[in-house]
């Protein structure tokens, strides 16, 4: 039986159907819930046979859809964001969105997945443009580089833009 609130939770994560409530309660605890999602992305949060949560795939799906709820209050966390998105975790470029201001290497790290599959691609470009990074040299690069970047970024542009004139 779990013994702390954060065991609770990760052990949560792993039922289907107590995940997304998990994801929700985390998310409400704030600022508080930086250093329980620091644990679950170093690796220190471990189930009862020693397992890190980190291990086990779904807890870091749910870690970063709670960063994606805590938005700037997960500033701390982008290191590790980023982490997932260099290995290709579908969920962390909406998590570095929802960060909001990016370090220059999680700009770079974006830019890196521009000519990726079209899902973390396409991701990856809708973020840049959110948080204004769709110049930066690092996209321009790549995206003078690969046709796919570039209709990639040019497709996410317009999906920006129609946002915000509604």
């Amino acid at each position: 039986m779990p013994s702390t609130l954060a065991e609770q939770i990760f052990e949560s994560f792993l039922q289907r159907g107590e995940r997304a409530n998990a994801t929700h309660q985390l998310g409400d605890l704030g600022v508080d819930a930086v250093p329980i999602l620091k644990s679950l992305f170093n690796g220190e949060a471990k189930n009862r046979w020693g397992v890190s949560y980190s291990k086990l795939g779904i807890p870091l799906d749910c870690g970063l859809v709670t960063i994606g709820l805590l938005g700037t209050l997960a500033k701390l966390l982008e290191p590790f964001v980023r982490d997932c998105l260099r290995s290709e975790h579908i969920y962390a470029a909406e998590a570095l969105r929802a960060i909001g201001t990016l370090d220059e290497a999680s700009i770079i790290e974006l830019a890196s997945c521009l000519d990726k599959n079209s899902n973390l691609a396409s991701e990856a470009a809708y973020t840049l443009c959110c948080c204004g990074a769709e110049g930066h040299e690092a996209v321009i690069e790549v995206v003078n580089s690969s046709p796919f970047a570039s209709w990639i970024l040019s497709s996410a542009k317009k999906s920006y833009l129609e946002k915000e004139v509604k």
